[in-house]
């Protein structure tokens, strides 16, 4: 897909995530956009969305907290990532964060979403179409 050259850090966080050893107080907001931006460096949006979206919820589960797996904010956050990424191939994760920096913004996907909508129980559990606009195309 990409030929950004992923760092020691970033193969440690993809490696964390994956044996589940990386602590929740260690995977905020930040490292969600840094995974899946390393996942896109090597896979179409559609396959990260399906593996994020398995992953996150054993991961979520295996810390007691399944409940705090959303699938609608995942999938839409891999299209908004993968946004950023095309608009900016080959770009290392920190300069990307640089060039657009509402990816850091938690509240994003509200430009796509009303607040009742993206958190209701069904967008939770299942993907959710957009009510405001639609997402970038991917």
């Amino acid at each position: 897909m990409y030929t950004t050259v992923l760092t020691d850090a970033d193969l440690l966080l993809r490696s964390q995530f994956e044996s589940r050893t990386l602590e929740n107080a260690a995977f905020r907001h930040r490292e969600h956009v840094r995974l899946t931006w390393i996942y896109l460096t090597g896979e179409p949006a559609a396959v990260v969305e399906a593996r994020l979206c398995r992953a996150l919820l054993a991961l979520a589960t295996s810390h007691g907290v399944a409940q705090r797996f959303h699938h609608t904010l995942t999938v839409a956050w891999v299209r908004i990532i993968e946004s950023a990424r095309r608009s900016h191939p080959d770009t290392p994760f920190d300069a990307l964060v640089e060039a657009c920096p509402w990816l850091l913004d938690k509240d994003a996907p509200l430009a796509y979403y009303s607040r009742e909508v993206l958190y209701s129980d069904d967008a939770r559990t299942r993907w959710i179409e957009p009510n405001l606009k639609r997402l970038p195309a991917v």
